[in-house]
């Protein structure tokens, strides 16, 4: 699981290291993970992270919906074919 950080955040950190020379290496070695943000979040503006962020969390959600309705089908296939 990865920490969670506010986009504003993530994306100020994008922007020192386009435009501050001396902030860059600060907030490189303060966030290791400025590269993978910046991959991420690079070209973006805050409402859109925000989106992007709604959106991951809602497929985790219809993930996890997804993983539960496939287990109580495989359970109630084993029990109707013990029934049978």
């Amino acid at each position: 699981m990865t920490a969670r950080c506010p986009c504003s955040r993530l994306l100020k950190g994008c922007e020192l290291s386009y435009f501050g020379d001396a902030d860059k290496a600060t907030f490189r070695r303060r966030l290791p993970t400025f590269y993978a943000w910046k991959a991420k979040y690079g070209g973006m503006d805050v409402s859109q992270a925000r989106k992007l962020k709604v959106l991951e969390e809602e497929n985790a959600r219809l993930k996890r919906l997804l993983a539960d309705a496939m287990l109580d089908n495989a359970v109630l296939k084993e029990v109707a074919a013990k029934n049978w």
